[in-house]
């Protein structure tokens, strides 16, 4: 009896099929592999045994494989950084910030696989940047990968000093060599000193407030009032450094021939002229989304940049708003903000009028026709000489101009350029 039921089942175990099927309860994960001959089961080790129809590999569970990286992980606020990213085994990715506050890093992220990149401005620090990516056809349902890039601020670097007196670092407004301002006003001058209880302060030409002699320990910063471009230097021992400050300050009261006054925002405000690349560290506009522009200005004036657009086509760029950083200047509120073809001009002849919020406002500036008239784009000709145009307030004709501190005078708008990428209509 038993030999008749082993045989039975071993003639119930051979047998032709097409394909074996793996079925996992979920249609998306199922597979199957097209087999020829004959399929049998041992029925001492329970093995099945097909020839497949082809060379085939049994995918295994993959879940998402991601890295990320920045060409820094020390900044300022307001600084942008370039983050890469590389994917593989993802069907989508998301960015996320978990700590601070950082422009343009939120939201869908490619997934293709392959090395990705996109530049991103830091507005509070530290920062937290996450990218999470996933794979639902991986065979462990809803595997999510999660990474993290951690930018912190960037920390002074004191050399270990050598016995005699040594400066380790003197700065204005929290540059090195030099630094510039827009107007008359006060500049933060900061210096660290070792093994050194006298230092002695000059400047070229003669700056009063400046000039003297100083325990550089009972203290490490100075506000000096700078009316014009002036050398600041600190000797300490046989260890010195300088730094320049320059005053941008450019006052021509007749516009360009064929622009009038009129347009001009008010009442009763001066312009104060300056150049782009001048405020950038000799960068014309649209050439590097690096460094930040700063534009102190008094509530009895406005501004006005010229700059021109590359000759490029097409091209597009985000003008990227956040709160000035203390050691730069006294914090804006609302600017209204204009790109004309004449100096203050907030006319309807205006290419665009924005009012932006200093804490995280951006205008969108493109070369692309189709986005005319849309709120909060300016649409500009290639290789042509324009106006940015800059007030303190909501309504560049009526009030006068407030920073975020009513008691402020003078207030400051910062902004960085980052890339933006746009479809044509």
């Amino acid at each position: 009896m038993k030999k008749i039921l082993l045989i039975s089942v071993l003639v119930a175990t051979v047998g032709y099929a097409e394909k074996v099927r793996f079925e996992y309860g979920n249609p998306v994960k199922d597979q199957s592999v097209e087999i020829t001959g004959v399929s049998s089961i041992d029925i001492l080790s329970g093995d099945i045994k097909v020839v497949p129809a082809d060379d085939v590999f049994i995918v295994p569970s993959q879940p998402a494989v991601i890295g990320i990286n920045a060409d820094s992980y020390q900044a300022e606020v307001g600084d942008t950084i370039n983050v890469n990213w590389e994917v593989a085994f993802a069907d989508s990715c998301t960015g996320t910030v978990s700590q601070g506050s950082v422009s343009g890093w939120a939201g869908t992220l490619s997934h293709s696989i392959g090395l990705h990149s996109k530049n991103v401005v830091v507005n509070s620090l530290p920062a937290t940047l996450r990218i999470s990516c996933s794979n639902l056809d991986a065979y462990t349902a809803g595997q999510v990968v999660i990474k993290d890039l951690d930018i912190e601020l960037v920390q002074e670097v004191v050399q270990n000093p050598p016995d005699d007196p040594y400066i380790n670092y003197f700065k204005a407004n929290g540059a090195s060599n030099s630094t510039s301002i827009q107007s008359p006003g006060a500049v933060s001058i900061t210096w660290s000193v070792s093994n050194a209880d006298s230092c002695t302060a000059t400047s070229s030409p003669v700056n009063g407030a400046w000039n003297h002699t100083f325990n550089p320990n009972n203290s490490s910063s100075k506000q000096v009032n700078i009316s014009q471009t002036t050398t600041l230097s600190l000797l300490c021992g046989n260890s010195s450094r300088n730094v320049q400050v320059i005053l941008n300050e450019n006052n021509d009261p007749d516009p360009p021939p064929g622009c009038t006054t009129n347009v001009y925002p008010g009442p009763g405000l001066a312009i104060k002229n300056y150049n782009y690349a001048t405020l950038k560290d000799g960068n014309e506009f649209g050439t590097t989304t690096s460094g930040n522009v700063a534009i102190t200005i008094n509530n009895t004036n406005f501004a006005s940049v010229e700059f021109t657009t590359p000759n490029i086509q097409p091209f597009s760029r985000r003008i990227n708003f956040v709160t000035a950083p203390l050691h730069i200047g006294n914090k804006a509120d609302k600017t209204s903000f204009s790109i004309s073809s004449c100096p203050g001009d907030y006319s309807q002849n205006a290419e665009c009028v924005v009012t932006v919020n200093n804490n995280g406002g951006n205008v969108k500036i493109t070369t692309l026709s189709g986005y005319d008239g849309v709120a909060g784009y300016c649409v500009l000709d290639p290789n042509t000489t324009y106006y940015m145009n800059f007030v303190n307030k909501e309504n560049p004709y009526v009030g006068s101009p407030q920073c975020l501190d009513p008691g402020d005078a003078v207030c400051t708008p910062f902004f960085s350029e980052g890339e933006l990428e746009l479809v044509p209509f």
